[in-house]
């Protein structure tokens, strides 16, 4: 379940900056690599975005030197371990959540980021299939920096077809706690 009170939509503007956040432990298989490669291709196309990435884990020094290395260090920042409320206030001030994910079972932040109103670039892995569709994302092929980059343009170029309230709708009626516990009685 979703704590669809916690993770809400915000009123989005029209900055010129395009903010991407990816959460999740900083481990191989939450792809990472990969993203921080794309993001070189990225600053090319939008000067103007940024990454935050949240979570912690034994890759944390090799991503920040993989940063560096690729010349993205000034367009991306590590938080660490952050708390649900502070990651919700990030989803609300973010513009896409990207999960670029090798393998990934169901996906909680992908939920959580559909009732905040936030669109997600997703890899095509796991559970990600049924929880992302054209009304919330796009799904990508997992390890493809060109996908990924790919399918961030495109979610980045069309922002005006997300929803930010329906997204939140549909996750309260199919995540939120109510919900899951109506299932779970059923």
């Amino acid at each position: 379940p979703v704590d669809t009170s916690l993770f809400t939509p915000a009123a989005r503007n029209d900055r010129a900056d395009i903010r991407l956040l990816a959460v999740g432990n900083l481990t191989a298989i939450k792809g990472h690599r990969v993203l921080i490669d794309a993001m070189a291709t990225l600053i090319e196309r939008y000067p103007k975005v940024s990454l935050d990435i949240v979570g912690d884990g034994g890759l944390r020094g090799d991503l920040e030197a993989q940063t560096c290395e690729r010349g993205v260090g000034s367009h991306v920042r590590f938080h660490g371990r952050l708390s649900r409320s502070k990651v919700s206030q990030m989803m609300r001030s973010a513009d896409v959540l990207v999960l670029p994910s090798l393998w990934e079972t169901q996906g909680c932040v992908l939920l959580e980021a559909t009732s905040s109103g936030l669109p997600v670039v997703a890899s095509r892995v796991g559970g990600t299939p049924e929880t992302v569709d054209s009304s919330n994302g796009e799904l990508v092929e997992p390890g493809s920096e060109t996908a990924l980059v790919d399918g961030i343009a495109r979610v980045i170029n069309d922002r005006d077809r997300f929803d930010a309230e329906a997204m939140h709708r549909a996750a309260h009626q199919r995540y939120g706690y109510e919900a899951v516990a109506q299932a779970w009685t059923d």
